[in-house]
C-alpha cells in the first residue's frame, strides 16, 4: 500500500507578453526555427493582409517580418519538415488553394500547389496517415464542408482522398493515434453543429465518423480543437472551443476525456468564457506532468486554466485574437505560446514550476537520472518496492514519442540503455509507477 504525504503547491499561470509584428487579419500561427540559426521563429496568416509570413527572431522583443506568399484570404499555416531534408518547410490554407513551401535551409521558400479548392480552405496540418515514414498534408475546406488527407508519395507529390464530405462548415484537422492501436486517425470540427469528431483508421486508411462531443450547448460554433494528453494517463485527449457557447454571449471551453479505446467523457473548463471562445491550445505550462489549457477568443480575453481545477488566469486583452499555438520559444525549458491577431504576439512562461511531492514514503522513485551517450539515451532510476511502471519519452508541446519499457519491478535500481533517433531539443522521460507520474527534462544534442 502507498503512503504519501504531500505538499502541492500551485500557482497562476503566469506570462509576460512580448511583441512580435503585425499582420492584419492575423488567423493562425506557428512557431518553429526557420532559418536554422537555433532560434524560433514566428510564422503567421494574415486573412486581411492576404500573406503568409515569417518573423524572424533576432530577440524576445526583435523579431523581422519576411513575406513567405502573398494570395487572397490565407487562412490556415502550418511548419514542419515536409520533405525530410532537415529544415523546416511550411504549408498554408487560403481560400483558393493548398499550397507547401520547400525551405532552402536558410529561410527561402519555394511554393509548391498541392490542391485547388472548390471552396474556401480553411486549416492544413500534417502526419504519417499511412505509416510510410514520410508526413502527408490535412486540409478542411469550409464552405464545402470538406475534410481531405493528401497523400505524399515520398517525393512531395499529394494524392487527395476525401475523408468527410459532410463536416458542415469544417475547421479543425488532426491526425494522431487515438484508440492505440498503432495507426493514424483524425481528428475534425464541425462548426455548424458544434460536434468534434475523431475518424478511426482500420490500419488502411478507410476511416469510420465517431462523435467525440458537443463544444456548446447551443448548435453552432465550435472554432478550434486541440489533441493533448491532458490527465496524464497515456493517451490524448481533446480540448475544444464554441465561441458562441450557450447561445447567450459566453464562450465555452471543454476538453473530452479519452478512455484509450476512443471513447470519450465531457468535462467544463471554461462555460463561463466573457465574450467568443476561439483559438485553443494545450500543453504542461507550470510543470506538474499535466496538460494547462490556453484560451484565446476574438475581441476578449486571453486566459490560462490549470489542470485539474480550471483555476482561471486572465492572461492578457487582445481585441482581435484568434490562434494560440504552445511552444518553447525562448529555449529555456518550458513552454510559451504564440497567438495571432492583427498584431501577433508571444507570451513567456515566467509561471513558477510545480514543486512536486514534497515528502515520499514508499514505491515511488526518488531520484531519476537520464542523459544522452550519443544516440543512446541512458536511464538510472530506484523503485523501493514491487510495483509496475512504464518510461515514456514526451516532446515538449506534449506528444508521446514512445514507449520505452513496460513492466513490474521488483525493488531496486533500474538501468537502461535505449537507442533513440531524436531531433536536436528538449524532451521529457515520464515515469508511471503505479499511481503516480514523475519526470525528467532531457536535452538531446
Amino acid at each position: 500500500m502507498l503512503w504519501i504525504s504531500s505538499l502541492v503547491l500551485f500557482s497562476a499561470l503566469l506570462f509576460t507578453r512580448h511583441t512580435v509584428g503585425n499582420l492584419s487579419g492575423g488567423i493562425d500561427v506557428a512557431a518553429a526555427d526557420l532559418d536554422g540559426d537555433g532560434d524560433i521563429d514566428i510564422v503567421g496568416a494574415g486573412r486581411s493582409a492576404n500573406q503568409l509570413v515569417w518573423f524572424e527572431w533576432r530577440g524576445p522583443d526583435n523579431f523581422v517580418p519576411h513575406t513567405v506568399f502573398n494570395a487572397h484570404e490565407v487562412i490556415g499555416c502550418w511548419a514542419g519538415d515536409l520533405d525530410r531534408d532537415g529544415d523546416c518547410d511550411l504549408a498554408a490554407a487560403t481560400d483558393t488553394y493548398l499550397v507547401w513551401f520547400a525551405n532552402n535551409g536558410a529561410g527561402g521558400f519555394t511554393p509548391d500547389t498541392v490542391y485547388r479548392t472548390v471552396g474556401c480552405g480553411w486549416r492544413v496540418n500534417a502526419a504519417d496517415v499511412d505509416r510510410d515514414g514520410d508526413l502527408d498534408l490535412l486540409f478542411t475546406d469550409w464552405t464545402e464542408s470538406d475534410l481531405f488527407w493528401f497523400e505524399n508519395d515520398g517525393s512531395e507529390n499529394f494524392t487527395p482522398h476525401l475523408v468527410d464530405g459532410n463536416l458542415n462548415w469544417a475547421h479543425e484537422v488532426w491526425g494522431l493515434d487515438l484508440d492505440e492501436d498503432g495507426d493514424c486517425d483524425l481528428i475534425g470540427t464541425d462548426w455548424l453543429t458544434g460536434n468534434i469528431y475523431w475518424y478511426e483508421n482500420n490500419g488502411s486508411q478507410s476511416f469510420t465518423k465517431r462523435l467525440v462531443g458537443n463544444t456548446g450547448a447551443s448548435t453552432y460554433g465550435c472554432w478550434d480543437a486541440f489533441p493533448y494528453d491532458i490527465d496524464g494517463d497515456g493517451d490524448p485527449d481533446i480540448a475544444g472551443t464554441n465561441y458562441n457557447g450557450n447561445g447567450s454571449g459566453n464562450g465555452y471551453v471543454r476538453w473530452f476525456e479519452n478512455n484509450g479505446s476512443g471513447g470519450w467523457t465531457t468535462h467544463a473548463v471554461d462555460e463561463a468564457y466573457s465574450g467568443n471562445a476561439h483559438g485553443v491550445c494545450v500543453a504542461d505550462f507550470n510543470g506538474d506532468g499535466f496538460g494547462d489549457v490556453i484560451a484565446a477568443g476574438y475581441g476578449t480575453h486571453v486566459n490560462g486554466y490549470e489542470y485539474p481545477s480550471w483555476t482561471m488566469t486572465s492572461i492578457d486583452i487582445v481585441s482581435t485574437a484568434l490562434a494560440v499555438y504552445p511552444y518553447d520559444i525562448d529555449r529555456d525549458g518550458d513552454m510559451d505560446f504564440a497567438l495571432s491577431a492583427n498584431t501577433f504576439y508571444w507570451y513567456e512562461n515566467t509561471t513558477p514550476l510545480y514543486e512536486g511531492i514534497a515528502e515520499i514514503e514508499s514505491a515511488i522513485p526518488n531520484e531519476i537520472f537520464a542523459r544522452f551517450r550519443g544516440d543512446i539515451l541512458v536511464v538510472n532510476l530506484t523503485i523501493p518496492e514491487a510495483i509496475s511502471y512504464s518510461l515514456e519519452v514526451y516532446s515538449s508541446d506534449g506528444r508521446k514519442l514512445e514507449t520505452l519499457e513496460r513492466g513490474v519491478s521488483s525493488g531496486g535500481q533500474v538501468n537502461r540503455e535505449y537507442r533513440l533517433s531524436l531531433s536536436p531539443g528538449v524532451y521529457y522521460l515520464v515515469l508511471r509507477a503505479g499511481e503516480l507520474t514523475r519526470s525528467v527534462k532531457i536535452l538531446a544534442n
